[in-house]
């Protein structure tokens, strides 16, 4: 996973951000995008394993947002290695 770049993560929740409407899932997009931005700054003092290992926080954390029904259950933006 640590293909995964996290300022293009964060991007993506910036640029979806422009076309939510709703407060609350504004909310969750918003806090999204600034823990991207937080590993981002981060990323150069994590070893990969330790990258892998935030990044795979990030997932788990977004993936309960989805069972708990605060986010839409298709994966909006999935962990997605670019090999």
């Amino acid at each position: 996973m640590a293909n995964i770049d996290p300022w293009q993560k964060a991007y993506e929740y910036q640029k979806a951000l422009k076309r939510i409407t709703d407060p609350k899932l504004r909310a969750i997009f918003t806090e999204f995008r600034d823990l991207w931005i937080a590993l981002a700054n981060r990323k150069q003092f994590l070893t990969p394993a330790e990258l892998d290992t935030e990044i795979e926080a990030l997932g788990n954390i977004y993936n309960e947002r989805v069972s708990e029904r605060q986010l839409p259950e298709r994966r909006c933006f999935p962990l997605k290695s670019r090999a």
